[in-house]
């Protein structure tokens, strides 16, 4: 039970889902790869050089790049942040190498700041390829 709520939480039926952001996995226009394989492939010769950025500690964006490390054999260092922002303006300063953020990156994605390596989702979310440059 929700404390002082009087509702049962399993008498709570959702209507519709609005949390359907998937995390992009961004790096800086100007960075080195073109795909997510190139930067991998990086990440496996120079363990723990890359810096990947999330909005926190045990964050779905800490999360997200810590089991691409598991399952890809790679090892990057993780800077947590407050926020996705917090994570974006770092990586646009060059003080993490990569970073998993929800949405569009505030609009950096469009203008052409930052490039989508990835998509952490178990369909190709074709929006974020009318980015690609």
């Amino acid at each position: 039970m929700v404390k002082d709520a009087g509702i049962e939480l399993g008498s709570i039926t959702p209507l519709f889902k609005y949390d359907l952001v998937p995390l992009v996995i961004v790096v800086r226009s100007d960075a080195p790869w073109k795909t997510f394989a190139d930067f991998l492939a990086d990440a496996k010769k120079q363990p723990d050089h890359f810096r990947h950025g999330s909005y926190g500690a045990i964050s779905l964006s800490h999360i997200a790049i810590a089991m691409v490390n598991l399952h890809a054999g790679t090892k990057t260092r993780h800077v947590p942040f407050k926020s996705s922002g917090e994570s974006l303006t770092a990586l646009m300063g060059g003080h993490v190498d990569i970073v998993a953020a929800t949405g569009l990156g505030g609009g950096l994605l469009e203008a052409g700041k930052i490039k989508p390596l990835a998509v952490v989702s178990s369909e190709r979310i074709h929006f974020y390829l009318t980015f690609q440059r």
